[in-house]
């Protein structure tokens, strides 16, 4: 899905949040945007006005270059640990605790919050442990899939191919 920007003839990639709250820090496709439309000689607060930013945002993003999130960069730590997971969480009744202490054995260094989030989301949408919800499990799943653990997008998948598949969810 794409947003046009007729005005100034600029296609914004999906992901941008346009018309959203402005988050922290912006994603790749907004600083291209904003240099795009900087390199069209529009000004910064137009650009501002234009992708609903502030133009404080616009200012310090026309200085950098593009980075990744250092966050995301940091919790893909987990998937070299995503075997051991799936073997073991089950085996600990998915104790977060417990678990985190045997990666940090391991050389883990991510956040518990990040592994809690995750095994919380697919307890709730397997019923172990707690009432079956999949829209609280879809929400603390899709909070652990934007800190990046990549089993927590590979748990929505499953909660949206339908219950049959909420079984295999971890």
């Amino acid at each position: 899905m794409e947003t046009t920007i007729s005005s100034v003839g600029l296609t914004i990639c999906a992901g941008t949040p346009v018309g959203v709250p402005e988050e922290p820090l912006i994603r790749e496709t907004e600083w291209g945007a904003i240099r795009e439309l900087h390199a069209r000689g529009m000004s910064k607060k137009a650009i501002a006005r234009q992708l609903e930013l502030d133009i404080k945002t616009v200012r310090k993003w026309l200085k950098k270059e593009w980075r990744r999130r250092r966050r995301e960069l940091a919790e893909r730590g987990l998937d070299p640990h995503r075997s051991f997971l799936q073997a073991r969480g089950p085996e600990v009744g998915f104790n977060g605790r417990v678990l985190e202490r045997e990666l940090r054995e391991k050389g883990w260094d991510g956040h518990y919050a990040t592994l809690a989030r995750y095994h919380y989301g697919v307890a709730l949408a397997q019923g172990r442990g707690v009432a079956s919800d999949p829209v609280q499990a879809r929400h603390w799943l899709m909070r652990a899939q934007q800190e990046g653990l990549g089993e927590a997008r590979e748990a929505l998948a499953r909660l949206d191919a339908g219950p049959d598949n909420l079984a295999h969810a971890r």
